[in-house]
């Protein structure tokens, strides 16, 4: 009887010993796939802020062509208004001249 029990309480123990492998299997488990969900965690966290710096650099690209486009047409405007000027002052010469051969005639 009491060789049984003790083969019982060797088997129990041997039984206990090999949950408490597998339970401490499993943790390990739990902590791999935990340390693998925050590695991807990482990356993700990493790919976004990459995205957010291209498009940020996107943007800033963006607003440099725009301002270079407002430079362009400002450049235009102040190239017409000299333009214009130089018409006027033509014109001008012109009115001058002729007054000045009416004058001629009249003298």
């Amino acid at each position: 009887m009491n060789k049984t029990s003790l083969a019982f309480v060797h088997l129990s123990l041997a039984i206990g010993q090999t949950s408490l492998t597998f339970d401490q299997s499993s943790l390990a488990f739990v902590h791999l796939s935990s340390a693998f969900g925050q590695t991807s965690l990482t990356f993700d966290q990493t790919s976004s802020a990459l995205v957010q710096s291209s498009l940020a650099f996107g943007q800033t690209s963006l607003a440099l062509d725009q301002s270079s486009s407002t430079f362009g047409h400002l450049s235009s405007a102040l190239d017409q208004s000299s333009s214009t000027f130089g018409h006027l002052s033509s014109a001008f010469g012109q009115t001058s001249s002729t007054f000045g051969h009416l004058s001629s005639a009249f003298n």
